[in-house]
């Protein structure tokens, strides 16, 4: 059975360094510049960091009591990034 998805504006994932992927997300971009010529509802293209596994950063996002902040990770720490397109 197919899991549902979270949200309809979720694109693609992207593997930090990852030529193919960065070569399609710089396709997603463009074409989101395309559309947004001709729509009059802007849109964009946002990134989402995602740790990963055994991610070196993970410390920056730790509290003391042991607690890590899964929602916050900038881009240059994240291992792979979760790419939406959303509505301005």
């Amino acid at each position: 059975m197919k899991q549902k998805k979270r949200t309809d504006r979720y694109v693609m994932t992207v593997h930090k360094g990852d030529t193919l992927g960065e070569y399609k997300l710089e396709g997603v971009r463009n074409a989101v510049k395309f559309v947004n010529k001709y729509l009059s509802k802007k849109l964009y293209v946002k990134l989402h960091g995602r740790f990963g596994e055994k991610n070196p950063n993970l410390h920056k996002y730790t509290s003391p009591n042991g607690y890590i902040n899964w929602r916050e990770c900038r881009l240059e720490d994240a291992a792979r990034y979760d790419v939406y397109i959303y509505e301005r």
